[in-house]
């Protein structure tokens, strides 16, 4: 057997196992891969159009299940907001019932300004998916910014300055009484919390006529 042969066919073999490699690799630049997972929701091209290399158009838009909202929040508030933080929001086009959650997945260092005023984007990244959600869509959120357990709250309202202290008015056997009150972190609605001065069960004068 000729050692010309042998190392003729064996050259063959090698040939033809790097043009299937080649072919693999061509085919696999022939599919177009999205960065994520999501919905196509346009695409610019049509079959046998040529992209070069100057194309300034981006062949295809889609909407990801990554679901990504953005708040333009003003500079008095953007110091509270941090990575992470959780936010629960209803949407115009559902039902005001139907709520969703989300965190905060970035935060734009730069600032925005539109007439003077200035904000700064915030993304947000909802919690699950839901094929309902649409490009464009308006909804109203709320970031918890500070949580706090276990404590006593009461109206803001219902503490008056004087003197330069905390007091509020209890019924205390019936009649109004003053008592002086150390106040802690402010809630939503109009809450307030009491460190000291008050316990629970207590009635607290919030209003009189």
């Amino acid at each position: 057997k000729s050692k010309y042969v042998a190392a003729s066919k064996d050259a063959t073999v090698a040939s033809f196992e790097a043009a299937y490699q080649t072919a693999l690799v061509n085919l696999d630049k022939a599919v177009l891969r999205a960065p994520a997972g999501g919905v196509i929701k346009e695409v610019n091209y049509k079959t046998g159009e040529v992209l070069g290399s100057t194309a300034t158009t981006s062949f295809a838009k889609m909407i990801s299940y990554d679901f990504i909202l953005e708040a333009k929040v003003s500079e008095s508030d953007i110091a509270k907001i941090k990575l992470d933080q959780k936010a629960t929001l209803t949407f115009d086009a559902f039902s005001p019932d139907e709520k969703f959650t989300a965190f905060v997945a970035s935060i734009d260092p730069s600032a925005t300004v539109v007439q003077d005023v200035v904000s700064y984007v915030v993304k947000l990244a909802m919690d699950k998916d839901d094929l309902r959600f649409k490009d464009g869509m308006s909804a109203d959120l709320d970031i918890l910014i500070f949580e706090k357990g276990d404590i006593l709250a009461i109206q803001e309202r219902a503490i008056k300055d004087v003197d330069g202290k905390k007091i509020v008015q209890i019924l205390e056997k019936g009649k109004p009484a003053q008592r002086e009150v150390k106040t802690g972190a402010k809630g939503d609605g109009g809450m307030i919390e009491i460190v000291s001065g008050l316990k629970e069960g207590e009635l607290v004068i919030t209003s009189t006529k």
